[in-house]
Parts: C-alpha cells; structure tokens; sequence
C-alpha cells in the first residue's frame, strides 16, 4: 500500500524561495533551467543485497541547456530519501492550464479525448472541445509552449495543434522514440527518452523555429528514468 505524502507549504516555500536560489547561485548558474525529478539506485538498500530488485530512489537534478551542465539540489526538507513516487513536477508560471483527456474512475484505461482549460484571473472552467485530441490515450506528452501552442508526442512524431487539428512537426529519433519526458524550454523542445524499454535516457532540444535538433550530452548518472 501506498502513502501519499504531501509537502508541507513552509517546507516547500523554504526550498523554493531560499535553498534553491542559494544552491544556483554556489553552482554559477544563473541561466534558465530544466527541472526533473529523476530516479536514482538506492546504495544502502543495494549494500544490504536484497533478493528481490529495491525500488529507485526519485531526486531533483537540474539541466542547464546553454552549456550541457547537470547537476543535483540539495534535498528537499523531509524527503531525504527521496521524493514521492509517481509525483509530477509542475511549473507554475501562465495564468491559464489544460486538464486533458484522462479516465473516470469507473472506467478505468478508458481515456476520453476532451480537455477543459481553467482560467485563474476568472477562476473559471471552460470546455474546450470533445474530440481535442484525435484518439483517445494517454496525454501525458501533452505540453504547453504558452505562446508558441500545444504540443504531443504521438507514434514518433512531435506533433503540434494549428487551430483545431494536429500536425506532424517533425519525427523523433530512434533513440528517443520510447518517451518519457517532454517540456517547452523558451524557443526548445526538451524531449528525454530511450530506445526501447530499459535502456539509458538521451537527451534531445528541438528548436521550434526551424525544426532542428540537437543531442544534449548528459553523464550517465543522469541517463535514468524521469
């Protein structure tokens, strides 16, 4: 049985508004960067060999793209072993977000294709459509580029939606074709993934202005799921 674990407010504000900025500033890094909560092999359960495989530790590691730099935060106050599992890491920034696709409890693996967007300046619902996305699955590659629109990883391609249909943007590389990750960093698209189930994460940056990409070099402590 899982517990759920919850960040205290004045434990997460004391990360964000005090830690954090402390870590960046030790480190020299004063550019913007990629926040991911990244799994990590857990030493002290492997020292006490355990028969049976210990589940992987789950920790902040920062991606600054300019100069390929990676990098660990300090852990965060009462997570010393890690953060929850199955948590999602949310950037907090637009005054507008998407709640897309998903299941009712009573239909389980049954996903919809509808979305609704919620305004926070009216505190208000809105539908958006009920055929937003063009199968019904799994939208967890599904990412906001505020300005720049909706875009989706969908049977190797990034597509992204003009109006009210979606596109192919470009095709993925092989390497990165099992996705795991994908977020909207300024004019990048930031895509992590792997070849095939079990093997080490790479790194890509899709410039969305003329579709080129470019591999992100990361150590290979840094290759684990995300």
């Amino acid at each position: 049985m899982y517990r759920a674990r919850i960040l205290s407010l004045p434990s997460l504000f004391h990360f964000l508004f005090a830690m954090f900025p402390h870590h960046l500033k030790t480190a020299g890094l004063a550019r913007s960067l990629i926040v991911v909560s990244q799994a990590r092999v857990n030493p002290i359960q492997n020292l006490r060999g355990a028969k049976l495989s210990a589940p992987p530790l789950y920790r902040l590691t920062l991606c600054e793209l300019e100069t390929d730099y990676w990098s660990d935060p300090p852990p965060m106050p009462g997570f010393s072993d890690g953060l929850p599992m199955f948590g999602h890491l949310i950037g907090v920034g637009p005054k507008l977000f998407h709640i897309i696709g998903g299941y009712l409890t009573e239909m389980q693996g049954h996903f919809e294709s509808d979305t609704e967007l919620f305004d926070i300046t009216t505190w208000r619902w809105d539908l958006i459509g009920n055929d937003f996305l063009e199968d019904a699955m799994c939208p967890r590659t599904c990412v906001d580029g505020s300005d720049s629109g909706l875009y989706m990883f969908h049977e190797g391609n990034v597509m992204t939606r003009i109006d009210t249909t979606w596109r192919v943007m470009a095709r993925v590389p092989a390497e990165v074709c099992n996705m795991a990750y994908m977020t909207v960093w300024q004019t990048k698209l930031l895509v992590i993934g792997s070849s095939k189930l079990g093997e080490p994460h790479k790194v890509y940056a899709m410039d969305l202005k003329n579709y080129t990409r470019t591999k992100i070099d990361a150590p290979h402590e840094y290759s684990t799921h995300v």
